[in-house]
């Protein structure tokens, strides 16, 4: 997802990423400083300079610690990342990001987006534990540097509630993301998909630990806020649970796309408990669905 906007002149460019929650290989551009001039390694004709050749010519050239070599070995691990190999690239990324903080310290967004991406080899290799503590690292040091809703921040902090999941620590997952929903609401707006997917998500955890009350709540409330965008009309207090939740469903269409019918097989009949609490658990299922396929499609 996003990357921590790079404030020093050794920190490689990025793009504006407009995605929450999770996090695919931040690609990053050499700094262009004097020393970005060195020429890489020579090739004949038909071959071609691959990132690891180009790392080995720059550390022998330059050093192991100049940031054109720091960049270049990002460059090496997150096309490993793209070609799906993550646990190659997971002790890469952990050597690099030691050899960042070691150069420009571990405030650093050069460091910090190193290790969001040693985080997410973690969890792609289904090491939570490492990923939830460096993915906690991650989330502190962006709010620290760009506050707590910018969209790298945000992130961050769904990626430590998603490991939480893993963990089946659902009760911790449910608390973190409450606030995490509330900040892309206030910074992202509530109309925003990240928005969307993580309240959805939070209110499908709120109905798993059985608090029906606050689920149902917060299923109305982002109802309302989807009958408020589209103009459909009625009230928040308006029509039966089923029709507020046909609404919803038509309004959502553009976000969850093939879900929808599957979705709602399960709204027949919404307004006693037992079927409110079935819609609940499906709208959160789907939403989270269509935010890792997003996350993924980066």
């Amino acid at each position: 997802m996003d990357e921590t906007p790079n404030t020093t002149p050794h920190e490689p460019s990025r793009e504006n990423p407009h995605e929450l929650p999770k996090a695919q290989p931040h690609k990053t551009e050499t700094p262009k400083t004097e020393s970005s001039k060195t020429e890489g390694p020579k090739t004949t004709a038909g071959e071609s300079t691959t990132p690891l050749s180009r790392l080995e010519y720059l550390r022998q050239s330059l050093g192991a610690e100049h940031p054109d070599t720091l960049a270049a070995w990002r460059d090496y691990a997150t096309s490993l990342m793209a070609d799906k190999k993550y646990a190659e690239a997971r002790p890469q990324l952990g050597k690099l990001v030691a050899m960042c903080e070691k150069v420009f310290g571990d405030k650093d967004p050069v460091t910090i987006n190193n290790r969001a991406d040693w985080a997410r080899c973690f969890a792609e290799t289904t090491l939570y534990e490492p990923a939830l503590e460096q993915y906690t690292t991650v989330a502190v040091r962006r709010e620290e540097l760009l506050g707590k809703q910018d969209p790298a921040t945000l992130d961050a902090r769904y990626s430590v509630v998603e490991c939480l999941l893993a963990l089946q620590r659902n009760a911790d997952a449910t608390e973190l993301l409450g606030p995490v929903v509330a900040d892309c609401r206030a910074g992202l707006g509530d109309t925003d998909e990240r928005t969307l997917l993580a309240w959805g998500k939070w209110v499908q955890l709120l109905e798993d630990q059985g608090r029906y009350e606050e689920a149902l709540r917060q299923y109305k409330e982002l109802s309302a806020h989807r009958q408020a965008t589209t103009g459909t009309g009625g009230g928040h207090g308006s029509g039966s649970v089923g029709e507020r939740v046909d609404e919803l469903i038509a309004e959502t269409q553009r976000v969850c796309g093939p879900y929808v019918a599957r979705t709602r097989r399960t709204l027949e009949d919404a307004d006693d408990r037992y079927q409110v609490s079935k819609k609940l658990r499906t709208f959160g299922s789907l939403m989270q669905d269509k935010w890792r396929s997003r996350r993924q499609g980066e």
